[in-house]
């Protein structure tokens, strides 16, 4: 389902009258620098001399998909991210479909399976046209694996990937000789999956409420899981997800920010399922977070 934000209007005339408006607001220089790239780029494939009133809601999530519609995912979501608060603070009503193909960070995510997905005006995936893109961009050299490289830093001996999608991080965990299990809502993408390991236990279930049994060393929600839920199902999802989590575990996930479910909210969830915060960083690198509109957060099970 596409994000749209519903905003106050009036701010800025022209496009780029509100991309400069914008940047100008943010006062740190890094900021506006880090955030000039996504917000100039944009600007100028809507037309800079526009008005911005004459801009189609879904003309950004277009601007976007020309873009960066191939990029890895993490500088997907990070460009818009960065969009998304340009037009929220202008005053502009953006409408920015999910890309091609993915679902969160990594594509993946159950947005909480059957009537859930049906309510919330979700698509169904193509599990083996999603693979194959991230199977090209592979081939291509780009690093697919962030995810599972973090993962992997724990030395894990079992993970649950709550929100496995067609398996990439599952695959490439059990590859390193990790015992994994995956649990995603859309039969497509779990097919392929199965066609990918077949020697992988892939469960077809609703992450809220979640209860398969076992508990694991990590379990990991690697693309916006708890944006696909509706809302007011979100601390369900996480006790779900936490309830899988052995004492000394943890539970990494990664999420955009600003969507309406924030980090206040997410560490509530969290405490009130059993754990504690660990550690946080704004990208799956552990790159250090310092505010933005994403992060991956790690909490353990004391």
């Amino acid at each position: 389902m596409p994000t749209v934000v519903q905003l106050l209007a009036g701010k800025a005339l022209t496009v780029r009258a509100a991309a400069d408006a914008f940047l100008g607001s943010l006062g740190n220089p890094n900021t506006a620098r880090n955030y000039g790239i996504a917000v100039g780029k944009t600007a100028d494939r809507l037309g800079e001399d526009r008005p911005l009133a004459a801009v189609a809601p879904d003309e950004v999530g277009e601007a976007l998909e020309v873009l960066w519609g191939t990029s890895a995912a993490n500088t997907w979501n990070a460009r818009r991210g960065t969009v998304l608060s340009w037009t929220g603070w202008c005053g502009f009503a953006a409408v920015i479909g999910r890309r091609t193909g993915a679902r969160g960070q990594d594509g993946k995510g159950p947005c909480g399976g059957g009537d859930r997905c049906a309510k919330m005006g979700h698509m169904t995936w193509n599990g083996d046209d999603y693979q194959a893109r991230f199977d090209r961009m592979a081939a291509e050299g780009e690093d697919v694996h962030g995810e599972a490289v973090f993962v992997r830093a724990f030395e894990p001996a079992s993970v649950l990937d709550a929100g496995c999608g067609t398996g990439r991080v599952a695959v490439e965990l059990a590859r390193h000789g990790i015992d994994v299990t995956g649990v995603d809502a859309d039969a497509s993408m779990l097919d392929t999956a199965r066609r990918r390991a077949a020697e992988i236990r892939w469960h077809r279930r609703d992450l809220v409420g979640l209860d398969l049994g076992p508990a694991f060393d990590v379990v990991v929600m690697a693309g916006n899981v708890p944006l696909f839920t509706p809302p007011g199902t979100e601390a369900d999802l996480v006790a779900g997800a936490a309830r899988h989590v052995r004492p000394g575990g943890h539970l990494v996930a990664g999420f955009s920010l600003d969507r309406g479910y924030g980090l206040d909210d997410y560490d509530a969830h969290c405490r009130a399922a059993g754990l504690v915060p660990e550690a946080r960083y704004a990208t799956w690198s552990r790159e250090p977070y310092a505010g933005g509109p994403y992060a991956v957060s790690v909490h353990r099970r004391p």
